[in-house]
């Protein structure tokens, strides 16, 4: 397998956990009328999320992160020394 299944169910854990506490009475009612499969794979999802949450599978995983978000990346917030230092200017 390419991806550790752990790790894409807990990019959905906390929302798929939501939306079975919404939604579980509904799928409880299905399945009394159509089966006990109706949504098994649904359940199984969430019961994955609830079992592997996301901190943990990084923690297994040993992810990397980077140790700052460098402008070159395109993942700072624009609030740069350069840019405060032209906004200052700019004000005076």
């Amino acid at each position: 397998m390419a991806v550790d299944p752990r790790l894409l169910v807990g990019t959905v854990s906390y929302r798929s956990r939501q939306a079975w506490r919404v939604l579980e009475p509904y799928i409880l009612a299905e399945r009394a009328q159509r089966g006990e499969t109706y949504l098994s794979h649904f359940e199984h999802l969430v019961h994955m999320a609830t079992h592997n949450p996301w901190t943990m599978a990084v923690r297994k995983a040993n992810l990397k992160r980077f140790g700052s978000y460098p402008a070159e990346l395109g993942m700072n917030d624009g609030s740069t020394n350069e840019s405060r230092r032209a906004s200052s200017v700019v004000g005076q």
